[in-house]
């Protein structure tokens, strides 16, 4: 998968594009292996966002059985319509 792709499908703030593409030039001239600790701007962002997703998650009603079988319908349905020959 490549980085740059997913990047321009997400609106990351700059700081954030700015971090990423240091730390590419960095993989670039350095062996793959490495270790090092995430920049704060990105640790900060991943935080936040994996915050959020809490929050959100919490939300969520409880599953009913009515909601169980319409998601099963549509799995069925993706299956079908998606899977590999």
């Amino acid at each position: 998968m490549n980085i740059q792709d997913l990047m321009a499908g997400a609106d990351l703030p700059r700081e954030i594009l700015e971090c990423i593409d240091d730390l590419l030039i960095k993989k670039a001239a350095t062996r793959e292996l490495g270790r090092g600790v995430a920049p704060p701007p990105i640790a900060e962002f991943v935080s936040g966002e994996l915050r959020k997703a809490e929050e959100n998650f919490n939300k969520a009603k409880p599953a009913t059985d009515e909601s169980r079988e319409r998601a099963e319908i549509f799995f069925r349905w993706a299956i079908e319509r998606y899977a590999l020959d």
